[in-house]
């Protein structure tokens, strides 16, 4: 249904015709959080690298 109806519309069809409304896209609002939120968890991951880097020096060593 959808498929034909996106058909039609691209054939030239009216928007009134369709079975769903046509709106125009907007923009995410977590998007404002995406960079932060990565970057922590980026520095995150390299903390727990890092530590896990030195308790295996540790034991080679011992």
């Amino acid at each position: 249904m959808m498929g034909r109806d996106l058909a039609a519309r691209i054939a030239g069809g009216s928007d009134a015709a369709l079975c769903f409304p046509l709106t125009p896209l907007q923009s995410s609002r977590i998007r404002s959080i995406t960079r932060p939120l990565v970057e922590c968890l980026v520095n995150y991951y390299r903390s727990r690298d890092a530590f896990d880097d030195f308790r295996h020096r540790r034991r080679r060593a011992s």
